[in-house]
């Protein structure tokens, strides 16, 4: 099981990546080959903490940390902790494949990493504060590393075939009938093919499914069983068709949903980026192993009661960068 503030930080377009920063704190063994980097400071991984602990009780409510894990004898609080530190592992990963002077910020940039640091420490609570334990040069560090990420992640995936056509992406709208002989299904596509004749009356009365509108993309089961019912356009009935001993008909109510077949594409271009960033990812990881060492993290807790309520650090970020 993810978690929504952890996957937004591993991955650029899925994912959350943040770098690692040079003033942070004490030091990470990464054998093979052997290279000293700093390992955060725990004000910095604190923030990552608050902020997963009140997205996750925001959604489940505080009750979440009495249950138990996935695995026997570990607790979701367990998990998290678990999963926010492989997210740092990433991230810090990431960020070793470039120099900092292959990312450089712009002036522009390192004035908005300025002013954002500004607003999210500024809009902190004394609860917050008091559970977070961070400076305004952590939040600043922070959002430093996660810029450089965002733009290490932009390389990366600068040779995506990224070009997916509305026609690929296309979803559309359905309405079927779902029936159990061949002489039924013949005697009612003749009704529904008549003039002035509801289609939808007759898949409420007689579909052998409750449900009789759906919507298809390509490469789901229903385009896959039916490939043909795809290329209907907006108010034509299809012929008889046969898929495990059952008879359906279908009619096009709507051949391009507009906002869906944007969001399928902006789906498609993601997992395309993502896969590219992966490889790259992957092969460099190899041979660059990082082990959290900092005392810090048997410390840390998330079931632990408090009024933090921090729970802007990306959105903020796009605010400034459109991320």
């Amino acid at each position: 099981m993810k978690y929504k503030f952890v996957k937004k930080l591993l991955f650029i377009i899925n994912i959350l990546i943040v770098s690692i920063t040079a003033s942070s704190c004490t030091g990470v063994e990464i054998p093979n080959p052997v290279i000293q980097v700093n390992e955060w400071s725990k004000g910095m991984v604190m923030i990552l903490v608050a902020e997963e602990k009140n997205a996750f009780e925001n959604s489940f409510g505080k009750d979440i940390w009495s249950l138990s894990g996935t695995e026997e004898g570990t607790t979701y609080e367990d998990y998290i902790i678990q999963n926010i530190k492989e997210c740092v592992v990433k991230i810090m990963t990431t960020n070793l494949i470039f120099t900092s002077d292959q990312i450089a910020a712009s002036a522009d940039d390192k004035k908005k990493i300025e002013e954002v640091s500004k607003e999210y420490y500024n809009s902190l609570t004394e609860d917050d504060l008091s559970y977070i334990g961070c400076t305004e040069e952590d939040v600043q560090n922070l959002y430093n590393e996660y810029y450089k990420a965002y733009k290490t992640s932009e390389i990366l995936i600068q040779g995506a075939n990224d070009d997916i056509s509305v026609s690929e992406a296309k979803v559309i709208e359905v309405e079927q009938i779902k029936l159990k002989t061949l002489e039924e299904a013949n005697d009612i596509r003749e009704k529904v093919g008549s003039k002035g004749v509801s289609f939808s009356y007759y898949a409420k009365q007689y579909s052998e499914d409750i449900v009789t509108t759906y919507q298809i993309q390509r490469g789901d089961e229903m385009s896959t069983l039916f490939p043909e019912v795809f290329y209907l356009n907006t108010g034509e009935i299809s012929d008889v068709l046969s898929s495990q001993g059952y008879y359906y008909i279908f009619k096009c109510t709507n051949g391009y949903k507009e906002e869906e077949t944007k969001r399928r594409r902006e789906d498609l271009i993601k997992a395309i980026r993502q896969i590219a960033f992966d490889e790259q990812y992957d092969k460099f990881k190899e041979n660059h192993l990082i082990y959290l060492k900092e005392q810090y993290w048997k410390e840390i807790s998330i079931s632990v009661e408090n009024n933090c309520k921090a729970n802007n650090f990306i959105s903020l970020f796009d605010k400034y960068f459109g991320g």
